[in-house]
């Protein structure tokens, strides 16, 4: 299985993909909601990828930043972002895809997508380094 892609890289490209979704997405018609929620996991995926790079041995099959944020602390890891930052494109995994939500603005989405270019970014630093999480 040499030719196996690394797990952590795989987290990271599925990031990838969401990244370009949100950024086109926001384009004309912008649709902010599904912006905000493919930014939301875009940054998901990417700190499930630090978690695979730390040696989780288990990814949490949940949405919430915030509770990646503490399996990666617990992992040794150290987040460049504050808990409030994480918490700020929660409710964008689940609460923007119901009809009875209100829809975000494109400045909200465009803060978003902004945030999760950087939680993407420092992931990539951080698989880039041996076994580091900050």
């Amino acid at each position: 299985m040499a030719n196996s892609p690394n797990p952590a890289r795989k987290w990271l490209s599925k990031a990838q993909q969401d990244l370009v979704a949100a950024e086109r997405i926001l384009s004309a018609p912008p649709l902010p909601g599904l912006s905000c929620f493919h930014a939301q996991q875009a940054a998901e995926k990417a700190l499930k990828a630090v978690a695979v790079h730390l040696g989780a041995e288990e990814i949490p099959r949940i949405h919430s930043l915030l509770e990646l944020a503490q399996a990666l602390r617990e992992l040794g890891g150290t987040l460049p972002f504050s808990d409030e930052q994480l918490a700020s494109l929660d409710p964008y995994a689940v609460q923007v895809r119901y009809p009875d939500s209100s829809e975000p603005s494109s400045r909200a989405a465009e803060q978003a997508l902004q945030l999760a270019q950087e939680v993407y970014a420092w992931t990539e630093r951080v698989l880039g380094s041996p076994r580091m999480g900050g």
